[in-house]
């Protein structure tokens, strides 16, 4: 693999593993759907020159998608966007960040789960294995290495939505399948950036997110700002240059070390305690997805390839 292309994807990997402990930093401002709407504001603000650009230079028009595939990235803009990222950040709110960017990485596994039971991939006995050791990781994350749980505490309450935001991903990857292979994967994003970003708007304005905005401190809007403008769009701009230049499996492998940045990240920005149970709970989460990816693939497109040309979930 070309070194440029290692140094962009470990730059993708770094700003996605950072998201995490950053929103943190801003919901201490703001309230989850606030945090939402401006960031993917600035996103679709910052996404028109880029993909203008990318266009330009490749000498393309910008594809205009028709009446059902407008319809489709309604759909998933309101999905992958609108609502994964207010259940993500209301998550965030409620749990650790650390928590949430380990728990998020069991994305794939739900994908490989949709593949199966929608799509005819072969369930073989190593996925299902990795699986079970991914599923212990979580476990062990979420009880804090006790394996009991409580369900009347809110950082509990932020683990469930946790997963619960990694299966919406693994839905919005699965039904933008085909969409994604009809359109470039930077102007799918922008398409569906913009169009999820519109629909944060009915719920966003009664709520107040404009005098929210004005109340932002100086530290707050640069958590708004780092998040559109690198996690939302350098961040996605770079992954998708790597997969233009080489295989989607090889730059699938640099997702298993987000996990890893987030719980470095989440101890030296917000100091975080890093347990024992929290770091073996996501190295098995981490094996039981490299278990699943590296596992033999069936009839379709194997779930590790899937996910990193759907990489929308920071």
């Amino acid at each position: 693999m070309p070194l440029k292309v290692v140094f962009g994807l470990l730059f993708v990997i770094s700003v996605w593993g950072s998201s995490f402990p950053v929103a943190k930093l801003a919901l201490a401002e703001i309230s989850p759907l606030g945090l939402a709407t401006l960031r993917f504001t600035l996103a679709s603000f910052i996404f028109v020159p880029v993909v203008w650009l990318s266009t330009k230079r490749s000498g393309t028009k910008l594809p205009q998608p028709d009446g059902r595939d407008f319809l489709l990235f309604n759909f998933l803009g309101l999905l992958g966007v609108t609502t994964y990222f207010m259940v993500q950040y209301t998550a965030v709110s409620l749990t650790t960040a650390s928590n949430a960017g380990l728990l998020i990485a069991i994305a794939p596994l739900f994908v490989t789960l949709f593949s199966a039971f929608c799509l005819g991939e072969r369930l073989t006995a190593r996925k299902l294995l990795g699986i079970g050791v991914a599923m212990l990781g979580v476990a062990a994350v979420i009880s804090r290495g006790t394996f009991h749980f409580s369900f009347g505490e809110r950082s509990l309450a932020g683990d469930l939505l946790m997963i619960l935001n990694a299966f919406c991903w693994a839905l919005f990857s699965i039904l933008g399948k085909q969409v994604m292979r009809r359109y470039p994967p930077l102007v799918a994003t922008f398409y569906i950036t913009v169009l999820g970003t519109f629909w944060f708007y009915p719920l966003a304005l009664p709520r107040g997110v404009l005098q929210a905005a004005l109340r932002l401190s100086p530290a707050g809007w640069w958590a708004v700002a780092f998040l559109g403008a690198f996690c939302s769009v350098g961040g996605y701009y770079f992954w998708y240059w790597g997969l233009s230049q080489v295989e989607a499996s090889r730059v699938a492998v640099f997702q298993y070390l987000q996990p890893l940045v987030s719980l470095v990240l989440s101890a030296l920005m917000l100091g975080e305690q890093v347990k024992p149970a929290t770091l073996g709970g996501g190295l098995l989460i981490i094996a039981g997805v490299i278990a699943v990816a590296r596992a033999p693939a069936g009839s379709c497109r194997p779930a590790a390839t899937t996910a990193a040309r759907t990489s929308n979930k920071y």
